[in-house]
């Protein structure tokens, strides 16, 4: 199915055999299709947080997108995204991270990605994700600590 959709330009060559890329256009109209028809608004590397949408528009948002951002502004003013609270997967790939002690009120995830990213110790309130059943810390050569009993808590 690849092949024919890389032989029909909707898909480009990756890096590798086991990747490949999305024209910009393309992901657009994936985008549109998935959320039928409601706002979403994507930011992406190239973008920097000047291109971030008005008070208004955000308003209207109920997914966002962030491919390859380093930074989010301080406060996101998204009433309508309170669909995070349902939230079954996260993916943090090549993130620059503080504190994400937050991530602990995300109470349906059950898939938490923390790949390639610069986080040194992990916060205790991910044992509060009781229904977490994939941590992928792969890449993360800055992680030295895991409080004690974090772990224990996926086994339950």
């Amino acid at each position: 199915m690849v092949s024919d959709l890389k032989a029909s330009c909707l898909l480009l060559d990756g890096n590798t055999n086991l990747h490949f890329d999305m024209h910009d256009l393309i992901s657009d109209v994936a985008m549109s299709i998935a959320s039928k028809g409601k706002p979403v608004f994507v930011l992406r590397r190239k973008h920097d947080l000047n291109d971030w949408p008005d008070d208004e528009t955000m308003k209207e948002c109920d997914k966002i997108l962030c491919g390859g951002i380093s930074e989010l502004p301080d406060q996101l003013n998204c009433p309508k995204l309170t669909v995070l609270r349902s939230l079954r997967a996260l993916c943090l790939i090549n993130c620059v991270l503080g504190d994400i002690a937050l991530v602990g009120e995300l109470k349906n995830l059950e898939i938490l990605n923390i790949i390639n990213s610069d986080i040194e110790m992990l916060p205790k309130e991910i044992g509060q994700l009781t229904k977490l059943k994939v941590l992928d810390l792969r890449c993360c050569s800055k992680l030295r600590r895991i409080p004690p009993g974090v772990l224990c808590e996926f086994s339950r």
